[in-house]
This record gives structure tokens, C-alpha cells and sequence, in this order.
């Protein structure tokens, strides 16, 4: 077994090697998500070759590496993940991988989580649940969270080629202000959405739903991981009925789920699938993209809602 020792760039999991400089050649990278893999080519631009881990539009929660996926990593000079509990996985496959030299960068290094569980949450929890520690993951879901990554990703190529550090920053800081212009148009847009409650399986939306003010009023999942108990459908239904709820935000992987198609058949609501990751599939291939498609979609359900009446 290899030595490894930790340097927080997010977790830099590293064992620093005597060996000169990286040679000029890109540097390779390998990320666990698709988001992760834009917005570090964002910032390496032309110094960097990205491949990523996860499928899109698939369950985190379900990932399943093969020898191949741990021969990318051990030929990568680093490896960028989304942190957390979310992806504790990364932490076996890094050292199954067996690359002492291997760079770690944790995006989620001084982001602020939310709905981060008690001491007393943590011990009442159900066993079955995949109870997230660490507060809800899906962090990068709100673009003010976006610089703080990016400064990780800045910190972890620059560790790597430090004479590129300018360059990083700079490609760093010209990404910042496209996001901001984007997220003034965003802005701008989501007020109508507000006054609408809506439901959502699982609590992917958290900072979605903060950022731009959804009105996120109950889950089909009493917990995560687990299915709802019939006491907790009935108040889920009353809850919709009393609010007059008609719109579920899915993620693409929970559609085909009994309970979202069972819920859909009751209560009339609107399925909008919304996704985590960027791919073809649903025409997504930045996360300036995946988030406009996001609001967008909310908005054509709205629009939809309206003119029914």
C-alpha cells in the first residue's frame, strides 16, 4: 500500500514526488461528473485534457467503477470530485488507482452547505437512508458557489504547472463574469416561478430553490433512500391539495419511479425534469447550459399552467 497525505486544495490526497516538472504536454485530468469536467476545462483551457467518471443523467448515489475507470485515474496528474459524503466512494477508487503523485482537488472546499443534519438528526436516522453528513451535496446548483470551485480547480492545475497560475486565474476570472451576465438574466426571469409551490422526490433542488426562490413545499421521499409510508402519502397528498400544488421537479433517473408516475396519475401535477449533470440527452453541454435549461424548462410548465388556466 502507498503512502498518501492530505493537502486541502479542496482534499489534495498527494504524496509529492521528487521528479521534475510536468512536461508541456496537457494535464491530465480526470473528474467525476460532467459539470466538473466543463468547468475545469474553463479553467485549464488549453493545458489540460478532461475525461469524467459519471454518465449523465444517472444516479450519484449509484456509481459502480470498472478497471477501466481506475486506469484513467492512475494515469491522470489530477483528479477533481464534487466532495462531501456524496462521493466518499472517490477515496477507495484513488487508492485502488495506485498513483502516489495523483493531485485531488474537492470543489466543495469552503462552500457553505445547506441543511447540514444535528447531532440528533444524525443519531434518529433511519437506517436505509443515505443521510448526506456533510449538508445537501448539490451545491454547484447554485451559481454563486461557482467562483469558490473554480478558485479549487485554480489552486489544484497550479499546484501542477505554477508558471500557468496567471493564465488559470485569468480563464478563472473572465468565466465569473460570463456566469454573473447569466445569472442577472436568470434573475430577471424567475419571479413569475416564485408564487407557484412545487414538489420534488428527492431534496436534489435545495440550492436551486435558494437561489432563485422556488418555492419547494414537501418531497416524495420522507427521507433520502427511502419510500414514503401510506401516513406520509396521505399528508403529501393533502399538502398538494391544500396548496394546490401541479408541478414535480424530477430528476431523470426518478421519472420512471411508482411513486412520481402514481403521484402524477392522482393529483393531474406536471412532471418537469430537471437534471444535475450536462450531456446530448437533453441538449446540455456546458453548465451555463444545463442552468438555463433548468429555469427554462420551469418556465414553459408555468407558461403551460397559465394558459390551461
Amino acid at each position: 500500500m502507498f503512502n498518501v497525505r492530505f493537502l486541502l486544495v479542496g482534499v489534495l490526497c498527494c504524496l509529492i514526488s521528487n521528479t521534475p516538472g510536468f512536461a508541456a504536454s496537457p494535464i491530465k485530468v480526470i473528474t467525476t461528473t460532467t459539470v466538473l469536467k466543463d468547468l475545469t476545462q474553463v479553467v485549464g483551457g488549453d493545458q489540460v485534457q478532461v475525461e469524467h467518471l459519471i454518465k449523465p443523467f444517472t444516479d450519484p448515489h449509484l456509481v459502480k467503477l470498472t478497471p477501466r475507470d481506475l486506469l484513467k485515474i492512475r494515469n491522470s496528474d489530477l483528479f477533481v470530485k464534487v466532495g462531501g459524503d456524496e462521493e466518499e466512494w472517490t477515496f477507495g477508487a484513488v487508492e485502488s488507482a495506485g498513483n502516489p503523485d495523483l493531485v485531488v482537488v474537492d470543489t466543495s472546499f469552503r462552500v457553505n452547505y445547506l441543511e447540514v443534519p444535528t447531532e440528533e438528526e444524525l443519531r434518529q436516522a433511519q437506517g436505509g437512508t443515505h443521510l448526506h453528513k456533510s449538508g445537501n451535496p448539490y451545491y454547484w446548483l447554485n451559481p454563486k458557489n461557482v467562483p469558490i470551485m473554480l478558485d479549487n480547480i485554480v489552486k489544484g492545475l497550479s499546484w501542477i504547472r505554477p508558471d500557468q497560475k496567471p493564465q488559470f486565474v485569468k480563464n478563472a476570472n473572465a468565466y465569473i463574469q460570463q456566469l454573473n451576465e447569466w445569472e442577472k438574466t436568470w434573475q430577471s426571469k424567475v419571479q413569475p416561478l416564485q408564487r407557484y409551490p412545487m414538489v420534488a422526490y428527492h431534496k436534489t433542488w435545495a440550492y436551486l430553490a435558494h437561489s432563485f426562490g422556488l418555492n419547494i413545499v414537501a418531497h416524495i421521499e420522507p427521507q433520502p433512500g427511502i419510500s414514503p409510508s401510506l401516513a406520509y402519502w396521505s399528508r403529501l397528498l393533502q399538502t398538494m391539495k391544500s396548496q394546490q400544488v401541479q408541478l414535480m421537479l424530477i430528476e431523470p433517473y426518478y421519472v420512471e419511479k411508482k411513486a412520481v408516475q402514481t403521484l402524477q396519475a392522482e393529483t393531474g401535477s406536471q412532471i418537469v425534469v430537471l437534471t444535475i449533470s450536462i450531456g446530448p440527452a437533453y441538449q446540455t453541454q456546458t453548465y451555463l447550459d444545463m442552468m438555463e435549461r433548468n429555469l427554462r424548462v420551469i418556465q414553459d410548465a408555468v407558461k403551460q399552467l397559465e394558459k390551461n388556466g
